[in-house]
Formats: structure tokens, sequence, C-alpha cells
């Protein structure tokens, strides 16, 4: 028996971004209609708000984009309701739309809790405070609260371009008493958010109630009209000032192969025309100190960039992100110090060296079941792979060559590798003439390995696990070549585990014990 459950693509679902609200606080009463995720217009959208006494409110929401709908045809249907008292309220949506001829009727439903307001806002302004030269260096919301009950307060209030936001808060005990409590924005705070042109309007204002047991809304979310236009104040500024952040720009080597060096810019605010000399330090990102840059350059009163380029032999000590720090920035006396001036992108030491190019070779060593007496294997010079399949090793019939790399000389990240294979003679025959190389895992020793270190027992020797690639139908003579990203992943992992060995096994199963290849020489070519 099966269940088909056919789901409409027409979504409803009240949009109230709050639980809990204060008595007197409007609630934007808020429904999303939607038709497989667009916005449905022209919609006959109501809700009905059912009060703790059992009251009804029949509000028509509406999509227009007028009062508090702040957009019109969005989906979003909207109207503004005042809980008048506290307790649980019921929030019930309906809409109903015509498509294609038929009409569809959605409801949906929200609850929402009403508290007392233990404060109220009784006026608020927010005023630029002056330095005694007349420039500004900060600005203030004043609030005049009516407090209803005594507690622990906190208050967060918020400036906005539209975008971006500030904000500052204040914990406080407030005792039954009409009080002014005030909010302050520094100048840094302001300047570094926002452009000097920005007007900066206040959303709303919210204060929580802190218990012991709770964290509860206090008083209404008000919305205030007031704003301030920076661009009609003078700011005060120091006489120099890092007024934006770093930037890092990688200037490539002529083939492009590597990273030659870095330059680095950043603007720089100064209140007269002169020449500044100015150092910072240069750290690796485990804090490693790679060296101590200094410059000088004549700025001109107002906004410069400040820039300089930094050789890739600095970055080849230590890798990246790579940090600019204890900055100083003088002339005459003037001075200026910043503790972190910024990081560049996680780059690698490695990044900035020409790629090196190398062909390793393996040391081999023959694996064969019938000459399991043999210790170390590396006594067999006949490297060969074929016969019986190795997991029926009670039939000592298997030929298999153990190739090892040894990376200890490859410094950094390897960017590309190939494997190499020159296969020898060939009694192999079509269609079993296939050569498998699995990536070898296990802790073996060349002076004492031989076909049985990795076998669980004598008689039991399971099959090769973590295959890496198939040459299929291998003649005598072939040299092969395989390059993959799952060799690369692989040659980068047995790097970064510190062990610098990277081992192959090559096998083949012809079933036959006099049928088998002969394997010349395994290399492997990479570049890091």
């Amino acid at each position: 028996m099966a269940q088909v459950a056919v789901q409409s693509p027409v979504a409803f679902g009240m949009a109230i971004a709050a639980n809990e609200f204060v008595v007197g606080e409007p609630v934007p009463v808020a429904a999303l209609l939607t038709d497989q995720g667009e916005p449905v217009t022209g919609a006959q959208t109501h809700a009905v708000i059912v009060d703790p006494q059992g009251a009804e409110t029949h509000l028509l929401l509406k999509d227009d984009g007028l009062n508090f709908d702040s957009t019109a045809d969005d989906g979003v249907y909207s109207n503004l309701y005042i809980p008048p008292s506290e307790g649980d309220y019921l929030i019930r949506g309906t809409t109903s739309f015509v498509k294609n001829g038929i009409t569809i009727s959605r409801e949906a439903s929200k609850q929402i809790r009403v508290l007392p307001a233990n404060i109220e806002f009784v006026s608020h302004t927010l005023n630029p405070i002056f330095s005694s030269q007349g420039c500004v260096i900060a600005f203030e919301q004043r609030f005049e609260l009516d407090v209803k009950a005594a507690g622990d307060f906190a208050i967060h209030g918020y400036l906005t371009d539209g975008v971006s936001e500030v904000n500052a808060s204040k914990r406080l005990q407030l005792t039954p008493a009409k009080q002014t409590v005030t909010l302050e924005y520094s100048k840094e705070d302001i300047f570094e958010t926002f452009d000097a042109t920005s007007t900066l309007a206040i959303n709303p204002t919210i204060v929580f109630a802190i218990s012991q047991n709770e964290i509860q809304i206090a008083a209404p979310r008000v919305q205030f009209d007031e704003t301030i236009d920076l661009a009609s104040f003078e700011r005060c500024r120091e006489p120099i000032e890092v007024s934006g952040p770093l930037k890092t720009t990688p200037i490539m080597s002529q083939d492009g192969t590597y990273i030659d060096s870095l330059t680095f810019e950043f603007p720089v605010y100064v209140t007269r025309d002169s020449t500044y000399t100015g150092s910072v330090n240069i750290v690796g990102a485990a804090g490693e100190y790679l060296d101590l840059i200094s410059f000088q350059e004549q700025l001109v009163s107002g906004e410069n960039i400040i820039s300089f380029t930094v050789s890739g032999e600095t970055f080849k000590k230590a890798d990246g992100p790579y940090e600019l720090n204890a900055l100083l920035i003088y002339s005459g006396s003037d001075s200026y110090r910043q503790g972190v001036l910024g990081q560049t992108p996680p780059y690698k030491a490695a990044d900035f060296s020409p790629p090196v190019n190398v062909t390793l070779p393996a040391n081999l060593f023959g694996l064969e079941r019938e000459n399991w007496q043999a210790v170390p294997a590396s006594t067999i010079t006949t490297h060969r792979v074929g016969g019986y399949l190795r997991a029926g090793a009670s039939v000592p019939y298997d030929y298999e060559t153990l190739a090892s790399f040894d990376l200890s000389k490859v410094r950094g990240e390897i960017k590309q590798a190939t494997l190499i294979v020159d296969f020898g003679d060939s009694t192999l025959q079509f269609p079993f003439n296939n050569v498998s190389a699995h990536v070898v895992n296990q802790n073996w020793s060349p002076a004492s390995v031989n076909y049985d270190s990795f076998c669980d027992s004598f008689t039991v020797c399971p099959a090769w696990s973590n295959p890496l690639t198939t040459f299929y139908y291998v003649d005598a003579g072939q040299t092969i070549e395989f390059s993959d990203s799952a060799l690369l992943d692989v040659l980068n992992e047995k790097k970064a585990s510190g062990l610098n060995k990277f081992d192959i096994v090559l096998t083949s199963t012809p079933y036959e014990r006099s049928f088998f290849i002969g394997v010349k020489q395994v290399s492997l070519f990479i570049e890091y």
C-alpha cells in the first residue's frame, strides 16, 4: 500500500516577527502569500484578533505600499493593531484569490503575548555633542521615560543609514518616576560605519526588563522620527588618521606561475601638507616575525593613499595570512599608532616560489607468494605482476610489485603529479591484461618486507584495498602515465601527515601462474 500526499504550491502564513509585545505597542499584523515562491497580489486578505476576553477585532490587510505596508505587491499584506490589555491574543489570517478560474482560500494563525508596559516613552531627542572647537565628537540620544515599576533594565538604541547600523546600550536600575536616560554614539563608531554624507534615522529602541528568571520586553518599540544629516556637521579630525581598511594586491611573476611580491595600500587622512614617515611589522600566521617595513610619503591635507610593495622573499619564511601590525606614522610632533593594520588573504609560503619540477624514481620490491621465504623482498630482483588472485592465498603464485617514493625533499604543496609506469616483457593475454594500482597505508620496513607483510596469516591474504587507478589492456614495453586529482590528493595527504612516504602496489589477475608482465621502472613526476 502507498500513500501519496499532494502539496499545494500556494503558501500562506502569518509574518509577525515577535512573539511578545507590551500594552499600547503597535503590533505589525502581516501575512505572506506566495504561489510557487512568487508573491500573489490582489488577494482578499483579513485578520481576526481574538483578545484574552474573547472579543474579536477585524482588520483588512493590504499590500498597497501605503502606511505600515512598506512595499506594494510583494505578497506581504499588513496592517497595525494596538492591544489594549495584557494577555494572550490569537491572530487568525484568511485570504482568497482566483487562479485559473478557481477561487483558492487559505488560513493561518499565530499567538502573541502582550505584557504590561513597565516603561513608556514620554519624549525623545537626538542631538550632536560638540567639542570646544565646534566639531562634532558624538551623538546623544535622550529619552524621557515614565517608569511604572522598579527593576533592572537594559536599553538598546540603533542608528541606521538604511543599510548599516550602529548601536549603543546601557543597563541601569530604575525606580518608578519620570526619568531621563541617554545613549551616546561615538564619533569613531559613526564615521567608521557611515559615509560622511549619510543621513541617519533611528531604528526602534528596545527596552528589556531583566529578572533572575527571564528577560522580557518592557516598553513599546517606538519608531522615532528624528534624523541626523552627517554632512551638516564639522568633524574634528586627528592630525593623522588611518581612514579605511588595508588592501592587498598580489604581483605575479612574468610567467604567471608564482607571486613575485605583494603591494599594500591603505587610506590616510592628515590635517597638513608634510612628509610623513612610517613603519609596520609583518608577521606570519603563527606569529613569526618576517620583516619591518619602513616608508616615507609626501601627503597633502585631506585623504591620501599610502602604498608600498614587499618582495615575495619576505613571505617565503612562513605561511599566511600575514598580519601587518604595530603601525607608526609621524611627522614633526604629530604621530599615529595602530595595533593591527590588517591581514592579507591566506597565502602559503610556497605561493611565492617558482614551481619546482622533479621526477622521483621508486624503490621497487618484488612481492611474490611463491618466494615468500625471501626476506627482505628486495632480494627479488625480478619485478612483475600477474599470477593468481591475491585473495586466494592458498595458491602460491601471485606476483606483485611494491613501489615506494620518498617525498621528504618535496617542499610545500604538490600542485601537479603524474605516475609513470614502464612495463617490460609480457605473457598477459587479452582481456586479462589489466594492471591495478592500490595505495598502501600499512606500516612496513624495507629491511624485512615480504609478501606476507601484508597478510593476516600465512594462508590468509586479503585483496588489496584503496584503489588508485587501473591501467587497461597493457601491452609489453608500454609506458603508461596517470594524472588525476585522486593522485594529487593522496600525495598532499601523505605530506600533511608528516610521513613523507608514498607507497603503491601494482597487481594483475590473469588467473594463470605463468602469465605476468614485467615492471621495469615506476617514477613520479611532481611539481611543487
